[in-house]
């Protein structure tokens, strides 16, 4: 049984954060979300050239939260790496659509109170 993972931002962290899972043994999806489609053609790309170190990956782009629930409502693993502006207003919007056994906050939650 494949895993489900959400990668939530795919700047340089994000992308990082799916090469790093390309080193698992096992068959991943890999469900990456990030407000900017640019961002999310870069990481297109950036998987394409890495395409045979990270074969054991199933990638999903999004580009709308809501989206990112209504495909997968479990997950195995989120990793939050998106910028801190928007990262509060995401982690609640996940957590009421989402549910997920483990949560990895890239960076502290806000940059202030």
């Amino acid at each position: 049984m494949n895993s489900n993972v959400a990668v939530i931002g795919c700047g340089q962290l994000g992308r990082r954060h799916i090469q790093g899972l390309g080193l698992s043994s096992s068959e991943i999806n890999v469900h990456v979300y990030d407000i900017a489609k640019e961002s999310l053609k870069t990481c297109a790309t950036f998987a394409k050239e890495i395409a045979d170190d990270i074969s054991n990956l199933h990638l999903s782009y999004f580009d709308d939260i809501e989206s990112l629930g209504a495909a997968v409502s479990i997950f195995d693993l989120v990793i939050i790496s998106s910028t801190a502006t928007a990262r509060p207003s995401q982690i609640k919007t996940l957590k009421s659509s989402i549910q997920s056994k483990a949560w990895l906050l890239e960076k502290p939650i806000c940059q202030s109170p």
